[in-house]
C-alpha cells in the first residue's frame, strides 16, 4: 500500500534551481506516509505475480503524465529499470487509486537472491514527487 500526496509549489517556484523548489521537494518527501523500507525485506516466491497499487491524493494543480520509475539492483549492479505511466490526475478531495501492471518474479537458481530498489514518482515537468528505497528477496518458496 503506497500513499502519495501531491501538492505542487506555486508557479513562481517551479524552477529546479530555485531554493523554494528544493524546500518543496523535501517537504513532499516528509509529508508522505511512506517509511524507509531498506532494512525491512519483502519475501517473494520465484514465479509469483506481484502488483503494486498506488493511492494518490492530488491537491491544487493538475499533475501531468505521472510515471513510476523503478530501478532494481543486485550486489550493487543495476539489473532492471522499468517505467510505467500512471496518467494525468486532476485535483480531487478523495483518494485516487491506480493499479500497476502485474509482473512475474524471475525463476531459477540465479534469480534467488537479495535485491534493493529505488522507486521515483516523476511528472512530465521532471519533478520528483516522492522517492524511496526498498529491499526484497526472491526465494524458492515463501518460507
Amino acid at each position: 500500500f503506497f500513499f502519495l500526496m501531491i501538492r505542487r509549489p506555486p508557479r513562481s517556484t517551479q524552477s529546479r534551481s530555485s531554493a523554494a523548489s528544493d524546500v518543496y521537494k523535501r517537504q513532499v518527501s516528509t509529508q508522505s506516509t511512506w517509511v524507509d523500507k531498506r532494512n525491512e525485506k519483502y519475501i517473494l516466491k520465484e514465479g509469483s505475480i506481484c502488483q503494486m497499487k498506488v493511492h494518490l491524493l492530488v491537491r491544487y494543480n493538475i499533475v501531468r503524465a505521472l510515471k513510476i520509475v523503478n530501478n532494481v539492483y543486485k550486489l550493487g549492479f543495476k539489473v532492471d529499470k522499468s517505467e510505467e505511466m500512471l496518467g494525468t490526475f486532476a485535483p480531487k478531495k478523495e483518494v485516487q487509486v491506480v493499479s500497476c501492471t502485474p509482473e512475474e518474479t524471475p525463476e531459477g537458481f540465479f534469480a534467488r537472491s537479495s535485491y534493493t530498489g529505488k522507486v521515483m514518482f516523476v511528472d512530465a515537468d521532471g519533478i520528483v514527487h516522492m522517492q524511496y528505497d526498498y529491499a526484497f528477496e526472491i526465494r524458492k518458496d515463501w518460507k
